[in-house]
């Protein structure tokens, strides 16, 4: 309803509307709503000199007592509301806001139960007559202190949607409420409630003499009946009870009698007393025939009635036999929202207009003025012995007055919280709501006190960009109100006006940037990629697949609720229409039906934002929709609505926990929240105690789940989080004992190992969350703790580690070969690799190597948890690929080494030790041989020791033995003595201390072992070259890097130090070739005064795979837009650790330091090398170095150990050509 503005003085004037869109979204952590109140105001503005008759700045002070008494309020717990008194399951719900905006908000109050004698007690509900529409559940509140503070009284009530309240003029304490279950009533002042015994849904009460009369409509029978009771409400009569087909729907009376209001096949009124016979009439008026009517009476003995429809009020007089139209001046715009006779004196009238303002007459309806009271009122009571007392509630306030309607006016808003919630968003503790009468509000203390924010509008949305939520935006559009678009980019401090904002606004976790939104007016995508500072229409229209036409016209929706973005891809976006869901996967440009069946009849789609498989779609129930559920992605949905026992509800928000590996979800729905802990095929509702079971919305933020009601506003429950985060490290073979404890949630609660595996010999008591036994294996155990609480919510999981012994250290050996498949030969001894039944590796094989033991001079203990080889492929019949990992573990879908028809091609690795000390390779296809030379190890040391850790440094280039050029410095290794390698001849090069490198300050002199990457480039014939620690007499019989004719090849190498001189030499076997030498990190040696890494291997799995998603290749991180195929001078960065888009590092912590990577070229299309690199703060070039060489159409792969950067991860550079990129993860320091 459009305010008009008039040259009348008020106390508080007001702009309004009425809208039923809702809806709750999350991100991140700002709590964000908008709220519709079940009644109707926008913005207040007192006027304290107004030259109304009788107004007086008292009211000021009366604002501001109220205020100070309820900013403060704290957060209280529902009672429990059930229908027959019975506990009720389900968790506590609290209640968050909005409470007392100015002194004056209330939330929607369109039911009051009065005591007039003291003022002191008072009863208020949300719903109201039967010109409500809403039907606002919100219970009950109770105040008995005059409004300075309000408690809910629910306890027992069989509905929170309650129509009329009666209270007992000579004992407040006794009440009776009509609700939508029937009649109940107190004796305690609403402590609590009983039924009695007319459960139909209950529409009106009042008093005549010493009986009540109460209306109920049967939907069943589809009749109404009067009833009385004389034991103030608990047992009641029928008195008359209409023909089926004839619903009756209002009851009003006076002192003496009473009228009800019904239609059948026409309009009728019935009217009679307790003692007297019920006859009924048929109105001679138009346009009454099924139209909801307000009825009420004039003081005895004029009787008269009074019939509000609305847009008109009929006036019967001799008992309804002659019938008239009460006029209606041409200044009151909108339709009449209340009406109400004096009980006094006949010739007062009063009447709330939807134009927001509340007049009266003095003459019976002749002549009208504007009181100047413009509350938006939905409901005006009179003291039946003083027209001067008057109280009237509405959808922003509850004022009373004692001194006539041009007096002093009370309010008595105090602390209730009964409103319409919009949608919501969670932050910390700032609270950003949109109430549609009251303008932007804003709490910054979780809801304890609010404030409001100027806008040009009233309702509409409120959202919070999820990778950024600095940047939050606000849509208060009402009736075309200019400057309604704001945008906060500090974090909701404050508010500027911008031109347009799209409808329907979504963004995604990891691109803070984007922005997408529906414009409603091309009917297509809008889309931001500035943070919404400006939009443009992306993509072609949806209108394509529908012939022309924009398939949301005459279409119900959850506001913000119809678009979805898959977050792992952003140009996949799902959208419901009203011909179905429809799918993009390039971002607009084309529009397919993804599936019919979801169409004008859903309301919601989301996301899993921790998986993006998951995909729910909620319709209606009612119309054989319900829950749809995907689980790859949106390709294709099952109808799944087990345990959610609601008929004709309404699906509004789902929202999920976060890092959730099952896809647990709650559902908001018109009658209550339901929760899933298994990707939605089963449900479990979780109303519990909330008064309201209509839910407009739904989000969870930092442990909490918050929903947007119709009638409480925004409540609160908190999910069950665990405690400690970190668990103590215990030496082996000892006793241990630690205890896990849940907050939140309704206890008992249920402890489980979701991911990883603890310890051997401890073990979890899934009851008390101990974790005890005595550990018997040393090394690191990474795990994933998830806890359920009584009600089956589950908190996030937290990822946790124990070591058993002390932390590994590092210790590199002289390179030795342990395996060779290759036939016993003058240069290849007998080994473990090359007598049957080991022999070549065919097709789909695997090969067992013992790791752990006696080779040579190089001894692995059996505690070892981990080794570093150098694996070489040779003698290869056809393209292929190896996988190494630990034995006994499941073969991971990765690769460490790849290879073409006769090829020979090495590859560093670092695999943990499996069972028996042996570690598994797995040849994928063709046939090859296989060499393994160790290199190192990590195991627990039997001190606390800084000695063999690892601490990465940014990488470097010390050695380069080509000809100084461009982009080629001078070094160590390019001039004389030094230089190109020849045959058979060696290259010794400084990697520690203040050796010829110059560049090594960050390599102590001390350091055990260094981490480089070795290429060979300008090849004349086909070799390899060997690394070793300087002070060896001979070259080791071991390989770390082979290559062809004129190729450009490279590997990593970890590789002990020459203690004396900080040096290692390279031998080159044949041919020439330039070396290139690039330094990562380095081992810490004894006496370190540095505190480095230990390595915790896992087993591998493939987080990055730039290849378009089909058979073997799944959607990831890097597939997605706008990652994709590398291309010349591209970057891209790749999640790493932490609960970031790889979705698969459950066992890489945030706080690891390095992570060692096997990183694979595919797909090359001419020469070139990628470069891998921390991912810096702020942007910058990378560094000169290399990591991995290539020609054109070659697939090539080398381990990396490389230091995570900013947001755990690492940048992968392309210099030339196209290529496609896999990373797979195979341990990390920590």
């Amino acid at each position: 309803m459009k305010d008009k503005d008039k040259n009348v003085p008020r106390l508080f004037s007001v702009k309004t509307t009425r809208k039923f869109l809702i809806a709750m979204i999350t991100q991140g952590s700002v709590l964000l709503a908008l709220f519709i109140s079940a009644g109707l105001v926008a913005t207040v503005t007192f006027n304290l000199t107004s030259t109304v008759p009788g107004a007086t700045s008292h009211i000021n002070s009366l604002l501001e007592k109220n205020l100070h008494t309820t900013a403060n309020s704290d957060l209280k717990s529902y009672s429990a509301l059930t229908s027959n008194n019975s506990p009720t399951l389900g968790p506590s719900w609290n209640t968050v806001g909005p409470r007392s905006v100015g002194g004056a908000s209330t939330g929607s109050i369109g039911t009051l139960g009065i005591d007039w004698n003291n003022l002191q007690v008072v009863y208020s509900a949300g719903s109201g007559g039967p010109l409500d529409g809403f039907n606002d559940p919100s219970g009950i509140y109770v105040t008995s202190n005059g409004g300075q503070s309000w408690s809910q009284s629910d306890v027992g009530l069989g509905s929170p949607i309650v129509h009329s309240i009666w209270v007992d003029q000579t004992n407040a304490s006794n009440a009776v409420a009509a609700t939508n279950a029937g009649f109940f009533y107190t004796a305690n002042e609403g402590a609590s409630w009983s039924a009695s015994n007319v459960a139909d849904s209950a529409l009106s009460i009042l008093q005549i003499g010493s009986q009540l009369l109460g209306l109920a409509e049967s939907p069943q029978n589809n009749d109404g009946t009067i009833y009385a009771s004389t034991d103030n409400g608990a047992t009641w009569s029928a008195l008359w009870t209409s023909s089926p087909g004839e619903i009756m729907k209002s009851l009003g009376g006076n002192s003496s009698s009473a009228c009800a209001y019904g239609y059948g096949s026409s309009a009728m009124v019935v009217c009679g007393s307790p003692t007297t016979t019920w006859t009924s009439t048929i109105p001679s008026i138009s346009g009454l025939n099924g139209s909801p009517v307000e009825v009420s009476m004039g003081p005895y003995p004029t009787n008269i009635i009074y019939l509000n429809q609305g847009n008109l009020i009929a006036v019967g007089i001799n008992s309804g036999t002659s019938w008239s139209i009460l006029p209606k001046p041409a200044f009151v715009t909108g339709t009449w929202q209340a009406f109400s006779p004096d009980p006094i004196n006949a010739s007062l009238l009063y009447g709330a207009s939807g134009d927001t303002n509340m007049y009266y007459s003095t003459d019976g309806g002749v002549t009208w003025s504007d009181s100047g009271r413009g509350c938006d009122v939905r409901t005006i009571r009179i003291n039946p012995a003083d027209s001067n007392n008057l109280m009237v509630g509405s959808d922003l306030c509850l004022y009373m007055t004692t001194t006539g309607v041009n007096g002093t006016w009370y309010s008595l808003a105090s602390n209730m919280t009964n409103y319409m919630a919009y949608s919501v968003a969670a932050n910390g503790p700032e609270v950003l709501t949109v109430d549609q009468d009251n303008h932007p509000l804003q709490s910054l203390d979780n809801g304890s006190s609010w404030g409001t924010i100027p806008s040009g509008g009233e309702i509409g949305y409120a959202y919070i960009d999820p990778g950024n939520p600095s940047y939050q935006y606000l849509d208060t559009n009402n009736f075309g109100i200019v400057n309604h678009y704001q945008v906060s980019t500090d974090g909701g401090q404050t508010f500027s006006p911008v031109t347009y904002l799209p409808d329907e606004l979504i963004g995604i976790q990891n691109d803070p940037q984007l922005l997408v939104g529906l414009d409603l007016s091309t009917c297509t995508l809008s889309e931001s990629t500035n943070y919404g500072a400006s939009f443009s229409d992306t993509g072609t229209s949806l209108a394509s697949v529908n012939s022309g036409i924009c398939p949301f016209s005459n279409m119900f929706f959850a506001n913000r609720s119809r678009i979805a973005i898959d977050p792992s891809n952003p140009s996949h976006i799902l959208i419901i229409t009203s011909m179905g869901l429809l799918g993009t996967t390039d971002n607009g440009s084309s529009w397919s039906i993804v599936n019919s069946n979801l169409g004008s009849t859903s309301f919601v789609v989301a996301f899993d934002p921790y998986n993006a498989n998951i995909v729910l779609v909620g319709g209606w129930v009612f119309s054989g929709q319900g829950m749809w559920i995907s689980t790859n992605g949106g390709a294709s949905f099952s109808l799944d609505i087990s345990g959610i026992n609601c008929s004709q509800c309404i699906f509004t928000q789902a929202a999920f926990i976060p890092g959730s590996v099952n896809g647990a979800a709650v559902i908001a729905t018109s009658q209550g929240p339901y929760f899933s802990s298994s990707s939605g095929t089963a449900w479990s509702s979780i109303n519990g105690n909330a008064i309201s079971q209509v839910d407009n919305g739904v989000v969870i933020d930092s442990g909490e789940i918050y929903l947007a009601t119709n009638g409480e506003g925004v409540i609160q429950t908190s999910l069950p989080e665990i405690s400690p985060t970190v668990l103590a490290s215990t030496p082996p073979n000892q006793s241990y004992s630690t205890s896990m404890a849940a907050s939140g949630g309704t206890s008992p609660y249920n402890w489980s190992i979701i991911s990883g595996y603890l310890p051997n010999g401890l073990t979890l008591n899934s009851s008390t969350g101990t974790i005890s036994g005595t550990p018997t294996t040393t090394g690191w155990y990474g795990f994933t703790i998830q806890v359920s609480d009584s009600n089956g919510l589950v908190g996030s999981p937290v990822k946790f580690e124990i070591t058993v012994g002390s932390p590994d250290g590092y210790t590199p050996v002289s390179p030795t070969r342990i395996c060779d498949t290759r036939a016993v030969s003058s240069s290849t001894l007998t080994n473990q690799c090359n007598t049957l039944p080991n022999t070549t590796l065919g097709t789909n094989s695997t090969l067992n190597v013992q790791v752990t033991g006696v080779f040579g001079t190089s001894v692995i203990p059996s505690n070892a948890t981990s080794v570093v080889m150098n694996i070489t492929a040779t003698n290869t019949t056809q393209p292929g690929y190896l996988t190494v990992y630990p034995t006994g573990s499941t073969r991971p879908v990765s690769s460490n080494l790849n290879f073409i028809a006769g090829e020979t091609v090495p590859d560093l690795v670092e695999v943990g030790v499996g069972t028996n000390g042996d570690i598994t390779i797995y040849n994928f296809m063709g046939s090859t041989d296989v060499l393994v030379d160790i290199e190192g190890y990590n195991a627990p040391t039997t001190t606390s020791t800084t000695t063999g850790q690892y601490i990465p440094i940014a990488p470097v280039r010390i050695c380069d033995t080509r000809a100084v050029s461009k982009g080629i410095a001078s070094n160590q290794c390019d001039t004389s003595p030094n230089g190109t390698l020849s045959s058979n001849n060696t290259l010794t090069v400084n990697v520690a201390g203040s050796g010829l490198g110059g560049t090594l300050d960050n390599v102590p002199s001390n350091a055990t072992a260094i981490v480089l990457n070795l290429t060979a480039t300008n090849t004349t014939q086909p070799g390899y070259l060997t690394v070793y620690p300087s002070n060896l007499t001979n070259v080791p019989e071991a390989s770390n890097l082979n290559f062809g004719t004129n190729q450009s090849v490279a590997n990593r190498v970890i590789v002990p130090i020459d203690p004396t001189n900080g040096d290692i030499s390279i031998y080159n076997f044949m041919g020439n070739t330039d070396v290139v030498v690039d330094v990562n990190g380095y081992f810490t040696g004894s006496g370190s005064s540095l505190t480095g890494a230990s390595f915790h291997p896992i087993v591998p799995v493939r987080i990055c795979d730039t290849r378009a998603v089909s058979k073997g290749i799944t959607s990831n991180q890097c597939d997605t837009s706008p990652n994709g195929t590398l291309s010349s001078n591209s970057t891209i960065t790749v999640n790493v650790a932490g609960s970031g888009p790889g979705g698969t590092l459950d066992n890489v912590p945030s706080n690891a330091t390095a992570i060692v990577l096997s990183v694979t070229a595919t797909n090359t299309t001419q020469p070139g090398f990628l470069t891998v690199y921390p991912t810096p703060s702020t942007p910058s070039a990378p560094p000169i170095i290399s990591d991995l060489n290539w020609y054109q159409g070659e697939t090539r792969a080398n381990l990396v150990v490389v230091e995570i950067g900013r947001n755990d991860s690492v940048n992968v550079y392309n210099a030339l050509g196209g290529t496609d990129l896999i990373v797979d993860v195979m341990g990390y320091y920590q």
